[in-house]
This record gives C-alpha cells, structure tokens and sequence, in this order.
C-alpha cells in the first residue's frame, strides 16, 4: 500500500472460537481506521460456509 494505491483487498480470517459478532466489530474498527487515516470509501464482504463467494468490483 503506497499512497497512489486506490485499491485493496484486506482478508481478515476467523475461524471458531472467534464469532462473527467479534469479525464484524474488528471489521468495523479497520474500517474507520482506514477512513480516518486513509480516506476513500469502505466496503465490507463476510464469507461463511452458506456464503462462499463474494464479488468485488
């Protein structure tokens, strides 16, 4: 990441006994790390085994 980067893939992984409440709050917690260090706009996709790909565009 350099400061002409316009766009990154983050993963963040959590496997048992981390909980996707705990996945979402870190999420959410980069996220505004990002925007207030970084600016830009943030979106954020979360896999599971019923949800199994995402799109990015």
């Amino acid at each position: 990441m350099t400061e002409d980067t316009k766009n990154l893939a983050l993963v963040i992984e959590g496997l048992p006994p981390v909980t996707r409440d705990e996945i979402e709050k870190i999420i959410s917690e980069l996220g505004e790390m990002i925007k207030k260090f970084c600016g830009g706009e943030i979106t954020a996709k979360i896999l599971s085994k019923d949800q199994n790909e995402a799109i990015i565009a």
